[in-house]
């Protein structure tokens, strides 16, 4: 019997430790919610995106003598004119075959079927101004 009684005062005990009840916590706060009055307007729209422009115009560049680039005179991005400098080219090679009484000799015929080509075009020009090829 005391083995009995023993496990009866343990089970007791053990219900009245469980029975032993506390407040309970207080509800949180309710959450502060920020309200605004509605506006209709344009709002701008942003897009990025990761690309490649192209200028309107595609343009080839060809240097018509041989040396080596001093110096780039116009900005990358930045809109040029015709007729404007867009890079300059050490003279001194071209001005060494000048001083050695060489300069530039073209192909045969080329100089003389451009004079005529700028001749035909325009009765008026200078036939010895016409472009080197």
């Amino acid at each position: 019997m005391r083995i009995r009684t023993g496990w009866l005062a343990a089970a007791v005990c053990a219900a009245l430790a469980g029975c032993a009840t506390e407040a309970p916590p207080p509800p949180p706060a309710p959450t502060e919610v920020k309200v605004s009055t509605v506006l209709q307007r344009d709002v701008p729209i942003y897009v990025e995106a990761i690309g490649e422009t192209r200028g309107a115009t595609e343009i080839e560049i060809r240097a018509r003598v041989e040396g080596f680039l001093q110096s780039v005179e116009f900005q990358e991005g930045s809109f040029v004119t015709k007729g404007q400098l867009l890079y300059r080219i050490d003279p001194s090679p071209f001005q060494a075959t000048q001083a050695l009484g060489g300069g530039w000799i073209p192909p045969d015929g080329t100089q003389e079927s451009a004079a005529e080509a700028a001749a035909a075009a325009d009765p008026n020009s200078d036939p010895n101004s016409a472009p080197m090829p």
